[in-house]
């Protein structure tokens, strides 16, 4: 089932520095009227790739016969293709051929778009498209192996993201949303089999698919896809410009729905995606001998992301002015949304800037792959990091993550900077609902600037977890409410250097220990804080403190399913306690 954007998530008139999507870009459609151009049209169970595709009677069969038809470069602008969709019919292709040259212009992308479609509209069939092959292939069988709970059947081609190397990283799947993920060796999916543990290993020498399902069930009894070819990948290094992709569903396929090595100003709208290595929707900028090519301006508006081994969108290095709003995105293996820059440091060119990311549900990121290893690897609703710059995330509902906001760094001298964390839900987070970790591989490289105001903050583990080296983090009418441990912790143990932050004008209340902890050498900068009703008291550890209190924050509701939840009434003490006789929190 997916999840209902809750009421409580407004759409606000930020301030003008704050860049918002404009009307034409949330709608999906281009600013201006689309030139005419070409349309082509597929139908999977009627169409033949013999066929002109100009009419429905004459239409093609394939995704990729009728992208081989549009002419190359820019000529291709204002080209259509138009999917008819079944619920009894998947598309199994690489959709896009390899090296595709297709571009359109501002005025008239190229559009890959299911019949009927229209913005946010659900009254039309999603083609179904996978990248996927069944398993066993036609001719063939499942055998039971040696081990009870395996079977295998021939199979002479690697699954997407297999690696040797690197086990439990790329995964097959069970009847569509199951992964079986890639194990150690055969020896171990035998071993992990034996206790029920569903997995999969691929034996290249004797060409051989392992498979043991969750549950133990025989193989016969369920779908097995293999994940074999790309989604809708478009590159900038092949010239693809202006592409918009609209109305599908996307499965089991290498990079899902990308625009990737400057492909710029392009867009995903309305697609769902699932179980696509190793992320649902992306895009990045590339290195060129001039420096970098920017993958500017692409746009991810109302899609659904889930069950992806490791993210549903990835917004790398060399991504410039990217859109991600109202997309739900749930249950992938690592991250809902992962904005990072280059691991390479200040020497890349490719610098990741201007990320907007906004009503977006990002929500239980916490499929853990077995036998993963890393202790800090906590899926989490989002990360930001390697120099990522000038982020703005708002209006999200951001729940039920392991984390669900993390800041982290590789400590290459590139810090993150100008983030903006504004009127944002942050609840049911297992460790915590923001963690700022900028500065642990290195001390320096957590100065990155930090602006969070009018978030909430309720019924995580810690409602904030600031690690030593994080500086330069301000937050402004903070709610922090009822989370399990502290609503603020400051220093961890964790890092090198010092933590430095400065809050203001915000309520830390009800949570299950102190209200702010500050660990010894670290230092916290407190003004016009309440911090009633914490269970072991408001504030721990030494800070620089003007006008903290503990006098009951007045919420008008305290139940999470009223629309008045923490909103502080009037007639409250604390809607007077800041600076100037201001209200202070994060609703009021």
């Amino acid at each position: 089932m997916l999840l209902a954007m809750p009421r409580r998530v407004r759409i606000l008139a930020l301030a003008p520095a704050l860049v918002l999507v404009t009307s034409a870009v949330l709608a999906g459609l281009p600013p201006t009227t689309r030139a005419a151009g070409v349309t082509l049209y597929v139908d999977g169970k009627h169409g033949s790739d013999r066929s002109s595709g100009r009419t429905w009677d004459e239409a093609l069969k394939t995704i990729q016969a009728a992208a081989r038809k549009l002419p190359h470069d820019r000529q291709a602008a204002g080209w259509a293709i138009v999917v008819r969709g079944y619920v009894d019919y998947v598309y199994r292709e690489r959709p896009v051929p390899g090296g595709y040259d297709r571009a359109g212009t501002a005025e008239s992308p190229v559009v890959f778009t299911a019949e009927g479609w229209s913005p946010g509209a659900d009254d039309y069939v999603k083609p179904i498209v996978s990248g996927a092959w069944l398993a066993p292939k036609p001719g063939r069988r499942w055998q039971a192996d040696a081990v009870s709970g395996v079977w295998f059947t021939a199979w002479d081609r690697a699954p997407i993201g297999f690696d040797r190397s690197k086990p439990y990283s790329a995964a097959v799947f069970q009847d569509v949303t199951t992964l079986l993920w890639q194990h150690a060796s055969l020896a171990d999916l035998r071993s992990k089999a034996s206790r029920g543990d569903g997995g999969y290993w691929w034996d290249s020498a004797a060409d051989r698919l392992y498979v043991a399902t969750w549950g133990g069930v025989g193989p016969g009894k369920v779908t097995i896809d293999v994940p074999i070819s790309k989604g809708f990948y478009f590159s900038g290094d092949d010239g693809s410009h202006h592409v918009s992709v609209r109305g599908f569903e996307v499965r089991h396929t290498e990079l899902g729905i990308t625009f990737h090595l400057g492909a710029d100003h392009s867009s995903a709208l309305d697609n769902v995606a699932i179980g696509n290595t190793p992320f649902a929707f992306g895009t990045s900028g590339r290195r060129t001998g001039a420096g970098a090519d920017l993958g500017t301006g692409n746009s991810f508006l109302r899609n659904v992301a889930k069950w992806n081994t490791l993210q549903g969108f990835k917004i790398d290095h060399g991504s410039k002015d990217t859109v991600i709003c109202d997309n739900v995105v749930e249950r992938n293996g690592l991250q809902g949304v992962k904005v990072q820059g280059s691991v390479l440091g200040p020497s890349d060119p490719r610098i990741t800037s201007g990320t907007e990311i906004c009503r977006n549900v990002l929500a239980r990121q916490s499929v853990r792959r077995p036998g993963a290893g890393r202790s800090d690897e906590q899926p989490n609703g989002l990360t930001i990091s390697n120099g990522a710059r000038r982020s703005l995330v708002h209006d999200n509902i951001i729940r039920d993550n392991i984390v669900g906001i993390q800041m982290n760094h590789r400590g290459d001298g590139s810090p993150l900077a100008g983030t903006r964390l504004i009127r944002n839900e942050i609840h049911g987070n297992r460790s915590s609902g923001l963690s700022l970790r900028d500065g642990v591989a290195n001390a320096s490289d957590g100065s990155g600037s930090l602006f969070a105001s009018h978030n909430l903050y309720w019924a995580n583990g810690v409602g904030i977890a600031i690690a030593e080296g994080s500086t330069n983090k301000t937050f402004a009418h903070e709610t922090v409410y009822d989370n399990a441990s502290d609503g603020m912790q400051i220093g961890c143990g964790c890092g090198s250097g010092r933590a430095s932050v400065t809050v203001t004008s915000s309520l830390i209340t009800h949570n299950g220990r102190h209200g702010v902890r500050v660990a010894s050498g670290n230092r916290a900068t407190l003004a016009y804080l309440g911090l009633p009703a914490n269970s072991s008291g408001g504030l721990a550890g030494s800070a620089t403190k003007t006008r903290l209190n503990t006098r009951p924050a007045g919420y008008i509701s305290q139940s999470p399913a009223d629309a008045d939840f923490l909103r502080i009434s009037q007639s409250s003490f604390q809607f007077t306690a800041g600076p100037d006789g201001s209200p202070i929190g994060a609703l009021y």
